[in-house]
């Protein structure tokens, strides 16, 4: 079974936090309720990269030496990789991303997209 774990992103200082389960982000949004709007929270992919580094929704991987964001789409309810804006894979698997390293993120590493 997929462990269910998020990160805190501070969308004012573009800062990603680190991992938190869910009861621990049920506590941190019952804590911050005035401050709220300040944080977005994203979601583990249950996925790993080459070196063992957790994949969480917006990070920016590289593999095939192409930079792809992952995201979540509510549409095929699968978490997907894209590129410049267009899709490269629906349904992420280990296989697509067994070669793949996590190089940062959208929320503090936009430089990092291929134009």
């Amino acid at each position: 079974m997929r462990e269910i774990k998020f990160k805190r992103v501070n969308v004012l200082n573009k800062t990603v936090c680190e991992p938190m389960t869910l009861l621990e982000l049920i506590e941190f949004c019952a804590d911050v309720v005035g401050s709220f709007g300040e944080n977005k929270f994203i979601q583990y992919t249950g996925l790993k990269d080459k070196n063992g580094v957790e994949i969480y929704e917006g990070d920016i991987v590289e593999c095939l030496e192409e930079n792809y964001v992952i995201s979540y789409s509510d549409k095929f309810m699968c978490f997907e990789a894209w590129y410049n804006g267009l899709i490269g894979s629906k349904d992420i698997t280990p296989v697509h991303v067994k070669g793949s390293e996590v190089i940062g993120s959208i929320y503090e590493n936009k430089d990092l997209l291929n134009n």
